[in-house]
């Protein structure tokens, strides 16, 4: 099996700093020049030379000195956001060069005499020139006579299929209660004022009551003050983002995979799905 990687990038709201004393925690922790910071907080140096707390076990300080981000984030030039570039895993698919089109796994992206991209059902195949065929690795195209040549021997030509587009939702991998919308890897799916679903940008969030807000994993949500509380101490809360559809004429292989309509779902020897890039296909393994 094939693995791709694709890049995706979140952006959050970056987290004020704490200055270091300024809350009483003995359980905290003590920083370098012996100020202390709350227990689950970070003790960050700052570019002007003083240490501060940032409300995570372990941040980044940014360059304003009174902002911090998570761990894994990178802070914005301002220090207003954090930005976080992940790669997800895209299995079974060939990306083709427009970054728009994909092929299924073991084929290979040839392009078409209108400039899109069609799929060449073999591995590292042959493009040949006339844009409509293709020929087996190893091989030349005899374009005359609709031939693929080597020095055992010569076959017929082979025609491609047309290459799909992505969709924007395929690459996210949180499915929402109602099966048909999803978030990126890392986030939560929390239900919007419409009833529909957005996203909140970490992982196991609370989902506040107004619909519109979310919290960190084990705090909670204070509606009037707009903070995220834990034992005494408060974080600003984050602003969901809308989550993605998935189109509704895909066919659905369970509820985590789809393939494009007019193709078949089937199913793999190792379990994962594959999509057939026609209808009502009948499937047997070899």
């Amino acid at each position: 099996m094939i693995l791709f990687l694709q890049s995706v990038t979140m952006d959050i709201s970056s987290f004020p700093m704490v200055q270091t004393g300024s809350l009483n925690d003995i359980s905290g922790s003590v920083c370098p020049d012996n100020s202390p910071c709350p227990s689950e907080y970070s003790c960050l140096l700052t570019p002007t030379g003083v240490y501060g707390c940032c409300p995570f076990p372990q941040g980044l300080s940014c360059a304003d000195g009174k902002h911090c981000c998570p761990d894994g984030y990178k802070c914005s030039d301002d220090g207003s956001s954090c930005t976080r570039h992940t790669e997800v895993s895209i299995v079974g698919a060939v990306i083709c060069p427009d970054k728009e089109s994909e092929c299924p796994d073991e084929t290979t992206c040839c392009e078409l005499p209108d400039g899109s991209w069609g799929c060449c059902p073999m591995v590292k195949a042959v493009c040949c020139d006339d844009k409509v065929h293709c020929c087996p690795e190893g091989t030349r195209c005899d374009i005359a006579h609709s031939k693929c040549l080597s020095h055992e021997s010569e076959t017929p030509m082979w025609g491609k299929l047309l290459a799909r587009k992505r969709a924007a939702w395929e690459n996210n991998k949180v499915i929402c209660p109602d099966m048909q919308t999803k978030c990126p890897s890392d986030t939560t799916c929390c239900e919007m004022p419409s009833g529909s679903y957005g996203c909140c940008p970490m992982p196991q969030a609370v989902c506040c009551d107004d619909h519109e807000h979310c919290c960190p994993e084990d705090t909670t949500c204070d509606l009037a003050a707009g903070t995220c509380d834990q034992g005494g101490f408060s974080v600003p809360w984050l602003k969901k983002v809308p989550a993605l559809v998935s189109e509704p004429n895909e066919e659905k292989c369970d509820d985590q995979y789809s393939c494009p309509d007019g193709s078949t779902c089937c199913k793999l020897s190792t379990g994962d799905w594959a999509c057939c890039p026609l209808p009502h296909v009948r499937h047997a393994y070899k």
